[in-house]
């Protein structure tokens, strides 16, 4: 289980980020140029979800088991 406490850790991290940076960009951009403040909202969001598809795609990876193969044996003949 260290393996998903690590991941639980890393994904809180990453969201608290993407908090900050939302609040921090609404307040710098409100008295921003209206076409501005889209234009880079639109590159947040963009970042945001390729963020998120990411995450999304590593927790499912992490959770798929690993099929195992069983190992040659050698009978000696």
């Amino acid at each position: 289980m260290p393996r998903l406490d690590a991941f639980n850790l890393i994904l809180k991290a990453v969201l608290l980020a993407l908090i900050a940076c939302s609040w921090m960009s609404m307040g710098v951009l409100s008295d921003c140029n209206p076409a501005v403040a889209n234009s880079f909202l639109k590159g947040v969001e963009g970042a945001a979800s390729s963020l998120a598809d990411g995450l999304i795609s590593a927790a499912f990876s992490a959770l798929m088991v690993e099929e195992k193969k069983p190992a040659p044996v050698n009978t000696g003949s």
